[in-house]
């Protein structure tokens, strides 16, 4: 019988997404199946633990008789840091200078959002010069981006978004500082941070309360290495910015903090 709930980790998360490939099937197809939601699935893949009410159409779509069993594993700090130190992206220098939680909230959040991106790039990639995200059918980060700038996230700004994104990866993975000169670096930062936080949460709560007390995961840890909160002040607040704001989207490409540090 498969099992009906079980501690989704990131072994997990790429046997399913491994599995979904094998079967020549979409995001978009596999998530039609199972009758959840494309942005719900792509959550499964980056290792949300899967509720139980969804459990056996997740199995039943794979393919599945049960999950594999030497993929299951309960959480507790030592099996993160063991588990998470060997992702693409991990970054010791976030966990030694902001902690655990802020590490795997990189490495889970700049899966998610490399993901929606390329998504969005092959999308455009067929459609006409000049179309934005907001004219494709579906797209995660159109809602994740500001949206007074809708219009101008064509297919060379995703591009660029998705260079800034790897990069990052990349520093990450080298062990290089994570240190934002633009405004583009830093909404990159952010929405990586963003989309990891109900991951991270749903992960905290797997832990015990001892261990909880300890990971202490806070949906701050970017604006602890940016020194402020600007691009949320000034991106996601209720107000129109001008051209002559450095927040502004024609100024986002440009290198405007930490120039000492280059």
């Amino acid at each position: 019988m498969p099992k009906t709930s079980f501690e989704n980790n990131q072994n997990t998360a790429k046997a399913i997404r491994q599995r979904r490939l094998e079967l020549n099937l979409t995001i978009e197809e596999a998530a039609k199946k199972a009758g959840i939601g494309t942005k719900t699935w792509s959550r499964y893949e980056a290792g949300n633990p899967i509720r139980k009410d969804k459990l056996n159409m997740i199995i039943k779509t794979l393919k599945w008789r049960e999950i594999p069993e030497e993929f299951q594993s309960g959480h507790s700090l030592t099996t993160l840091l063991g588990e998470y130190k060997e992702h693409e992206a991990w970054s010791d220098y976030l966990y030694q200078n902001f902690g655990l939680a802020a590490a795997i909230s990189f490495a889970i959040g700049s899966d998610l959002i490399s993901d929606f991106v390329a998504d969005d790039l092959r999308e455009l990639a067929e459609k006409p010069k000049g179309t934005h995200i907001g004219e494709l059918g579906t797209s995660f980060i159109s809602s994740l981006l500001p949206e007074q700038f809708l219009m101008e996230y064509d297919y060379e700004f995703m591009y660029h978004l998705s260079k800034t994104i790897q990069g990052f990866r990349q520093k990450a993975k080298a062990d290089t500082p994570l240190i934002a000169h633009s405004v583009l670096e830093e909404l990159c930062l952010y929405l990586i941070m963003e989309e990891s936080t109900i991951l991270m949460e749903d992960m905290a709560e797997q832990l015990s309360e001892e261990e909880q007390e300890e990971f202490m995961y806070s949906n701050t840890w970017i604006f602890d290495l940016f020194d402020d909160m600007d691009v949320y002040t000034f991106l996601y607040s209720d107000f129109c910015i001008n051209r002559d704001n450095p927040y502004h989207f024609c100024h986002w490409l440009d290198n405007q903090f930490y120039m000492d540090s280059q």
